[in-house]
């Protein structure tokens, strides 16, 4: 993707994500997930951070979880399903993770169906934030 993304840009992303979910490759597909997720989330935090601190933010670092938690802080209302979703995930994921030494087809068509879901939802959210600010 361009350093300015595009809705091409995100429409050729989820072509590679869909491609992959056909061949069955899904370690591929949830690689990419995470990492839009990841994106969509420091996105928010940072944009948000700089719309109510007025710097951008030193907490480049800090997990996703960290991230998400902190935006009440911020003036952000995230609903608790969003958290709540986000600590199954991450459960899965340190499952997904430890699991993938030994087994390689540890992650399964469900996973990614729930986690390209969970992606949705936390961009929806930068858009809805998008369009406020």
């Amino acid at each position: 993707m361009s350093e300015l993304r595009t809705y091409q840009d995100y429409k050729e992303f989820f072509r590679k994500v869909n491609e992959a979910n056909e061949l069955e490759f899904y370690q591929f597909s949830f690689i990419l997930l995470f990492s839009f997720l990841e994106n969509r989330v420091n996105r928010i935090f940072e944009v948000q951070f700089l719309h109510e601190r007025g710097r951008p933010s030193p907490y480049e670092k800090e997990p996703i979880g960290w991230k998400l938690r902190q935006l009440p802080k911020l003036k952000m209302t995230i609903q608790p399903s969003i958290m709540k979703t986000l600590d199954i995930f991450t459960k899965r994921r340190n499952e997904i993770i430890h699991e993938a030494l030994f087994n390689i087809h540890t992650i399964s068509k469900e996973d990614i169906t729930f986690l390209t879901k969970f992606c949705r939802s936390v961009d929806k959210i930068r858009t809805t934030q998008k369009k406020r600010l």
